[in-house]
């Protein structure tokens, strides 16, 4: 889960510092950036458990493949996920 978090800021919520966003540059629209960071949103700034913000973000509906992958790589994490 870090590893993904770290991506996710370096290339979605971060900026550049010519001041672009480099998301929209590498090909990544702007409702797919909105999804991904909702999903990030409900996971680590809710005040949900991670079993409560997985069950919310399914119950979202058309959450995206993005969305999709994180929630499949977080529900078969043997070791868990770490929440900062």
């Amino acid at each position: 889960m870090n590893c993904f978090l770290w991506i996710f800021k370096a290339l979605i919520l971060w900026p550049r510092v010519d001041g672009g966003t480099p998301s929209l540059a590498s090909g990544f629209s702007k409702e797919r950036i909105a999804k991904i960071h909702h999903a990030y949103r409900i996971l680590l700034n809710s005040k949900r458990n991670t079993a409560q913000a997985l069950e919310a973000l399914r119950a979202e509906g058309d959450q995206g493949e993005d969305v999709a992958r994180l929630i499949k790589f977080i529900e078969q994490s043997e070791r868990g996920v770490i929440k900062r």
